[in-house]
């Protein structure tokens, strides 16, 4: 499955399917809502090297539903294997957020 990275999209495996992850304005909300912070603190913390596994998976679920697998649920994907292990999870969180709030390019 490809992703566009024009729309913010990173392309996963999650609970063995093909997704394409991207955080919509929605599935931030709802993160923000789950984790009860917000959206800035969720960027300072990742920057920083602080963010803990439960955000993780609720920002990988919320953002695999915003990209079109509404199956990959925060309890499926808690419980299943993620390419790379915990650090791959990590890296897929921080290649998301790279890819929704870096600037546009030229022409795009």
């Amino acid at each position: 499955m490809r992703a566009n990275p024009h729309r913010g999209e990173v392309a996963a495996t999650l609970c063995g399917v093909p997704v394409r992850l991207r955080l919509t304005l929605g599935a931030l909300a709802e993160i923000e809502e789950a984790l009860a912070l917000d959206t800035a603190t969720l960027a300072d913390r990742l920057a920083e090297g602080r963010l803990g596994a439960r955000a993780a998976v609720v920002i990988l679920a919320a953002a695999a539903r915003a990209g079109g697998a509404p199956e990959v649920t925060e309890e499926a994907l808690a419980a299943a294997d993620i390419e790379g292990g915990p650090a791959g999870a990590f890296r897929l969180v921080a290649a998301l957020f790279a890819a929704a709030f870096s600037a546009p390019r030229e022409g795009a």
